[in-house]
Formats: structure tokens, C-alpha cells, sequence
């Protein structure tokens, strides 16, 4: 997704604001929907990626950030779980908990799928204010 556009807000319905760090958003129950906002470095990209993957099996919000306390001064680090992972990397503590949720199925939103197929076509018209996205 460009940052500060949301197609998952459509499945939610709230706004969201891209925080510097946190470049993703994940929300809904059943279905879940996750989406990364692009950025210019195909690493952070990766691990935002995972990041919001780890939301969507974990089945976790924003509480994810501080599994175990890693949050807090002097604790374990909490990797590519924590709210900016722009300079974390994974942990075991992080691959111990997706080694078992990545075998559970997550029903996911496929409505964002549509919607951004009509956003392409709009903006290869030349309407980049198409109104389809937040």
C-alpha cells in the first residue's frame, strides 16, 4: 500500500494513521485483513511484512509489541514483534510462536482485492483522488 492509504480500513471501518516505525496495520476478527505500507528499503519491507503476519496468526493487536515484557528496559528483545522494528530482527522467542501459529488457517478478507483493481484503473486514467481508499 503508499503509505497513508488504507484498504483495510474499508473492512473495519476506522481511520488509520501510518506512525513513523509502524508501517502496517492489521485488524478484523474473522476475517483478518493485514496491510504494509510501502517503503524504499526491501528489508524493512520484509520485516514489516512478517510483522503483520505475526499480528494476523497470532491473532494479537497491539499488545503483541510487548510479548513477556520485551517492551521494557532490560528485558529480552522483542524482535520483529516489537511496535518499531526498524532495527530488530527476528528472535527465537519471535519464531517460537510462529512455528505453531503458521500451521493454524486464518480466514482472510479477499474485498481489498477489488477495491484496489479499481484503484489501478483509476489512477491509469489519471484519477489518483479516486475516493476508492482511505
Amino acid at each position: 500500500m503508499p503509505w497513508g492509504k488504507s484498504v483495510v480500513t474499508k473492512l473495519v471501518k476506522i481511520n488509520v494513521s501510518p506512525i513513523a516505525g509502524h508501517n502496517g496495520f492489521t485488524a478484523g476478527a474473522s476475517p483478518r485483513a493485514s496491510e504494509v505500507y510501502v517503503q524504499y528499503d526491501p528489508t524493512l519491507n520484509a520485516k514489516l511484512t512478517f510483522h503483520e503476519i505475526m499480528h494476523m496468526k497470532l491473532r494479537m493487536g497491539n499488545e503483541m509489541h510487548c510479548l513477556n515484557n520485551c517492551c521494557k528496559p532490560g528485558n529480552s528483545p522483542c524482535g520483529l514483534a516489537a511496535a518499531d522494528i526498524t532495527n530488530e530482527g527476528l528472535t527465537d522467542d519471535n519464531i517460537k510462536r510462529m512455528v505453531t501459529a503458521l500451521r493454524t488457517p486464518v480466514k482472510q478478507w479477499t474485498g481489498g482485492i477489488p477495491i484496489l483493481a479499481q484503484v489501478r484503473d483509476a489512477m491509469r486514467r489519471g484519477d489518483t483522488m479516486s475516493g476508492l481508499w482511505q
